[in-house]
């Protein structure tokens, strides 16, 4: 699914995630997911990180957030990638 969720408000997003989740966790389906919001892989079996057109980490979202030594998917994707936050005075 190629960002299956982008533009949709969080609880369709929420929706959407959970009911995939649960149809991967009762072996109806496979998915390869691509999206930009990272926070939708927590959950994910695997993750490929890809950043400036090479792979930047391939394992479980757990050694994804310990190799960025973060908390979160998301705050290891913005160490890793060097990207910067964006703050708003």
């Amino acid at each position: 699914m190629d960002e299956a969720t982008v533009g949709l408000d969080p609880a369709s997003r929420k929706d959407i995630l959970n009911r995939i989740l649960q149809m991967k966790n009762d072996g109806e389906l496979g998915v390869l997911w691509t999206t930009h919001l990272v926070d939708e892989v927590e959950e994910a079996d695997r993750v490929v990180v890809l950043h400036r057109g090479r792979i930047l980490f391939q394992g479980s979202p757990a050694q994804f957030r310990k190799e960025g030594e973060a908390e979160t998917v998301s705050e290891a994707f913005l160490k890793l990638t060097g990207a910067r936050t964006i703050t708003f005075n």
